[in-house]
């Protein structure tokens, strides 16, 4: 199957446990992803630092941390991470804004139904 790409930022109002529960969820993937770009809009808090850390632990190469200076607000932040990561299949991750502990079935699903497209037919997916 044919590799993609996840995209996500995260802000200094995120809650740590969501972002935790966010990337683990991308982690159990039964189609995993290679390359994982998270977008750091601006300076963040030591606690979710700490959970990053924890992150590229678990993905290894696969996670890339892009850090932004300052917060441009999350357009301006998701432009910044396809950048480095060029013209491969891409993913939207939002992060979990629920206390669900597995949402791993809809970005599969997301996968799947994208990759499925046609080459020319294809916009961004948000799981």
């Amino acid at each position: 199957m044919k590799q993609y790409s996840v995209l996500m930022s995260v802000y200094y109002k995120e809650k740590p446990d969501y972002l935790r529960q966010s990337m683990q969820s991308i982690y159990r993937q039964t189609v995993p992803t290679d390359d994982f770009v998270l977008v750091c809009d601006g300076p963040l808090t030591p606690e979710l630092d700490e959970v990053i850390a924890e992150m590229q632990e678990l993905f290894g190469e696969r996670l890339h941390v892009l850090r932004l200076l300052e917060n441009q607000g999350l357009g301006r932040a998701l432009n910044a991470g396809i950048i480095p990561n060029g013209l491969r299949e891409l993913l939207f991750q939002q992060l979990m804004r629920t206390k669900k502990s597995d949402n791993s079935g809809g970005l599969t699903k997301a996968v799947v139904a994208y990759l499925s497209y046609p080459q020319g037919n294809r916009g961004g997916v948000y799981a």
